[in-house]
């Protein structure tokens, strides 16, 4: 019996419309070709048309993988699987070798559709497991599951029911979760397929007549027809032949007149085995031969293979034996090559009842042998006698004969001989009978196993889904509880900035006090600004994308720093604040400081904050492996409950802490996440009514070599006033950064030469008597390291200075290896930017008189002619996003983000800074979401500057 395969033509269709989807179009020409060809409606003139199309050398790599999955499809249509196998090698090709990995995922998926289609089964499962590998790794959870299905169908066809129902088991959640109604109802129609291969018919029927209800609902006509297909094998097979005839016919009809022989082959078969059941010879034969053309036609193997062995069972019922063991070894032959186990099981029965009825004794008893060891189980006592039995009478028989030979007695001869000839076939009769009911038994024992076995795994399966609906109900709680604090928390501040701006536009402020009025505003919008960057760094940290910048810091100024922002808040609550440390000073570690300040400030907040009366403490004391940062408070305390969701996103201790001490219960889950990624950890011991402890343990080490900055200014120290002599060349591509330092070179006393990009500067510096060379980084032509390695490589040994704003450590480094002399960041700090000229200059004069010709340097005019390039800048980079050209997206971000951090605009700065983040590690997804802010942030910036 032959199992209807599920039809993946849609899926085929899928697979092209996907790379039509993805496919970058570099030519309108191309689009505009491909849209004439799709309207032709002659299947063989579309393929002629697209065939000349694959000719065109100027096609990109992903319009030729476009246009071979074109043609497989058409070839496919055409049931010309050979021909569209072809194709789809052909784009896997281009696929991997310019390692596009969606489309090497989709056509992998496809190949693995043509070779189940073409009976191909072990080169099916090799493509399906490359496709599911590559999606996991893209993170395409929906394709993934299509996969998995796929897998299911390939394993059910090679009888590995435990198998298919693995895959079946996997690719379920995700349908229910990210699939269409289509895909849950396929997975159910999967699933009766296992039934019908098991024998459990009632179960079958119930599970398709579902099946079919739902694909009415959803005027799913195709699927209709499969289901159709299936149900009528279920009741060919509980032996309710009209109904099987009604529904196997529904099906063949539709593919008939849908020109599918691959589909129409497998129902033709099925219909023949239906007719061979009810003894319908003829019908059978005609069914059986129609299905043998169509399979052929269409490479259908599981069609053909099943369609061979109905007509070898007619052969050997009009016995004609031998051209029943020429059908049986072409199925054989077939079905090895497809791993259909099922069909060579049948097979083996059908060639000992052929070589028994051919009277090949030895050869009947050695194919039944073969069956047995194939179910791994031994025939009972009684079947091995009467098979000794046969053989002792086929002994006789020879005996007999010689008998006759010796005494010439031709009468008992003839009697004996009879006699034998009845003993025989009375023998061979009461083997076959036992041989049947054993082998029915068998059938019997194997599908009670298996319904058992499949019982456990849904019951399994239940357990499972009832703990994910539980997972999904405390998730819908955390979300409804971070809603409702987040609406408490947003609305508090906006509520006294709408107050107090109302208040100010109807004239209610005297005009003495509206400078207090609007510092309550800025107050309440730095509030709803901290509440925002906490959520926005949690979720950077969640997605792995937060990214840390260690560089020395010293531990006791940053305590002392961080503790002296809340002495006016404990103050006002008449709290003792108190800080001390077990450490030398200073005491330099390699941190993140602005990280590292952000936990403390949490930790001392909540401190302050959740304390009455009392005093709160922060302690530093030394550990073997780093240092332990103690705040501990005399303040409410916490209870054991309490505890174990204290580190929880959203939450706090419990609703009333919220209603009485307000915030959104990020800080401490935010906290623990920044100290887990700085390779440290927060543990907490509290008692209720008592009082908290929080201990923030970090890994580091001391840096006893470190010499701060102030002390190596201070090694310049002079007593006379400082007088800077030289010509600097400065490089940088924004042209209001260039005029800013220029002016602050020349105040030093220096004579500039600009240049606008890395290949100016080095055309200027190879012509020109320059003293220093301030290089910026990236730049357009040529980049700052390219201008570098040319100039080193020309012979200039000049001091050079990286200029840069990619100020984080390792890129710092980075920029020592290949030799620059210095670094400085932007925007540009004072002290830094005098040392470091003196220092490659050789001044050995006192460079803080010189750095105080830098105060109150006038910038209005280069602020002024900044902002009115926003307008500029935001329909530059609407073009850019509308072209999804990212390469210059992250050139404006950066050119953005140095301006803006010189000229003081830091909230613009920092979108800026983040947008080159998103472009320089490639996550694309992102590059919408961060444009869009900072687009946000220069129109607020414009209007603000007005």
């Amino acid at each position: 019996m032959l199992l209807n395969k599920k039809d993946v033509f849609g899926c085929t269709l899928a697979c092209l419309l996907f790379f039509i989807a993805v496919s970058p179009v570099h030519a309108d020409s191309f689009t505009d070709k491909f849209a004439q060809i799709e309207t032709v409606e002659l299947l063989d003139k579309k393929i002629e048309r697209f065939t000349q199309l694959q000719q065109d050398s100027n096609l990109t790599a992903q319009q030729q993988i476009k246009v071979y999955i074109a043609l497989s499809v058409l070839y496919h249509q055409n049931n010309d699987l050979n021909a569209a196998l072809a194709q789809s090698e052909q784009a896997l090709k281009i696929a991997k070798d310019h390692q596009l990995l969606l489309e090497q995922a989709q056509t992998e998926h496809r190949l693995g559709v043509i070779h189940y289609l073409m009976g191909n089964n072990a080169q099916a499962l090799i493509a399906y497991q490359n496709a599911e590998q590559l999606y996991s790794e893209l993170d395409e959870p929906l394709l993934q599951a299509n996969t998995f299905n796929n897998l299911g169908l390939v394993h059910a066809a090679m009888s590995n029911i435990d198998q298919a129902l693995k895959y079946y088991k996997f690719a379920q959640p995700i349908y229910n979760e990210l699939g269409s109604e289509k895909d849950k109802v396929d997975i159910v129609f999967n699933i009766a397929g296992l039934y019908l291969r098991l024998k459990q018919n009632a179960v079958a029927i119930k599970m398709y007549r579902q099946v079919i209800e739902q694909r009415e609902q959803l005027n799913d006509i195709e699927g209709l027809a499969l289901a159709y297909g299936d149900l009528g094998s279920t009741y060919k097979n509980d032996g309710q032949y009209e109904l099987g005839e009604e529904y196997l016919q529904k099906s063949l009809q539709y593919y008939l007149k849908k020109n599918d022989y691959y589909n129409a082959a497998s129902q033709s078969h099925n219909l023949a085995e239906l007719y061979s059941s009810t003894l319908q010879l003829i019908k059978a034969k005609d069914y059986a031969n129609q299905a043998v053309t169509m399979s052929l036609q269409a490479s259908n193997q599981a069609a053909y293979a099943g369609s061979l062995y109905t007509l070898a069972k007619l052969a050997y019922l009009d016995k004609e034996f031998s051209l029943a063991l020429e059908y049986l070894a072409k199925s054989d032959q077939i079905s090895v090559h497809m791993v259909y186990k099922l069909q060579l099981e049948e097979n083996l029965t059908l060639y000992a009842l052929v070589l028994s009825a051919q009277q090949q004794s030895n050869s009947a008893l050695q194919t039944l042998q073969k069956y047995k060891d194939k179910k791994q189980d031994n025939s009972d006592k009684q079947l091995q006698d009467k098979l000794a039995q046969y053989q002792a009478l086929l002994d006789a028989e020879q005996l007999n004969q010689q008998l006759v030979q010796l005494k010439q007695a031709q009468k008992i001869d003839a009697l004996n001989l009879d006699q034998t000839m009845q003993q025989r076939n009375f023998t061979i009769m009461i083997a076959l009978l036992l041989l049947l009911a054993t082998f029915l038994l068998f059938r019997r024992a194997m599908a009670e196993n298996a319904r058992y076995v499949l019982s456990k795994k849904v019951e399994q399966r239940s357990v499972e889904l009832e703990q994910i609906s539980k997972q999904l109900q405390r998730a819908s709680e955390v979300k409804s509880q971070f809603l409702a604090n987040m609406s408490h928390e947003i609305r508090t501040p906006l509520t006294a900035v709408m107050g107090q701006a109302e208040l100010i536009i109807n004239g209610d402020i005297p005009v003495s006090e509206i400078k207090d009025e609007v510092k309550i505003i800025h107050n309440n919008s730095l509030h709803l600004l901290e509440l925002i960057n906490d959520i926005l760094d949690l979720t950077r940290i969640e997605a792995n994308k937060l990214i840390l910048d260690r560089a020395p810091a010293d531990v006791v100024a940053l305590g002392k720093e961080v503790v002296h922002m809340f002495c006016e808040s404990a103050k006002q609550k008449g709290l003792k604040l108190s800080f001390q440390h077990f450490l030398c000073t200073p005491y330099y570690i390699a941190m993140d400081k602005v990280r590292l300040k952000q936990i403390l400030i949490n930790l001392c907040s909540n401190a302050v904050k959740f304390t009455e009366q009392g005093e709160v403490k922060v302690e530093v004391w030394p550990t073997s492996s780093g240092l332990k940062f103690i705040i501990s408070d005399t303040g409410i305390g916490m209870t054991n409950k309490q505890l174990g969701n204290i580190f929880n996103s959203f939450t706090q201790g419990d609703n009333t802490i919220s209603r009485r001490f307000g915030g959104s219960g990020l800080g401490l889950c935010l906290s623990e996440q920044l100290a887990n990624l700085m390779g440290g950890s927060i543990s907490v011991t509290s008692e209720l009514g008592k009082g908290s402890i929080f201990t923030l343990h970090l890994t580091c080490q001391q840096l006893v070599d470190h010499q701060p900055i102030a002390e190596a200014e201070k090694s310049l120290a002079s007593c006379h006033e400082t007088k800077f002599e030289g010509t600097v060349l400065l490089a940088e591509d924004h042209e209001d950064n260039r005029r800013l330092i220029t002016l602050m070179l020349e105040k030093l006393g220096l004579s500039v030469i600009g240049a606008e990009n890395g290949k100016q500067a080095v055309e200027i510096a190879l012509k020109s008597d320059i003293d220093i060379i301030l290089l910026d980084i990236q730049m357009p032509q040529m980049d700052g390291i390219a201008a570098f390695k040319l100039l080193r490589q020309c012979g200039m040994n000049l001091p050079i200075i990286a200029l840069t704003a990619n100020a984080m450590s390792h890129e710092v480094q980075h920029y020592y290896d290949l030799g620059f002399n210095d670094h400085l960041k932007k925007p540009i700090e004072r002290e830094a930017f005098v040392a470091t000229l003196a220092k490659h200059l050789n001044i050995d004069d006192d460079t803080r008189s010189a750095g105080n010709q830098l105060v109150g340097i006038d910038m209005s005019d280069l602020v002024a002619r900044f902002a009115n390039s926003f307008p500029d800048e935001l329909s530059e980079l609407s073009l850019h996003m509308a072209a999804l050209r990212y390469t210059d997206i992250g050139l404006q971000a950066h050119k953005l983000a140095g301006a803006a951090a010189m000229f003081g605009f830091h909230e613009l700065a920092a979108c800026a800074q983040y947008l080159e983040k998103v472009i320089k590690y490639e996550d694309y997804s992102e590059v919408a979401d961060a444009v869009a802010e900072l687009q946000a942030q220069l129109v607020m910036q414009k209007e603000a500057s007005k």
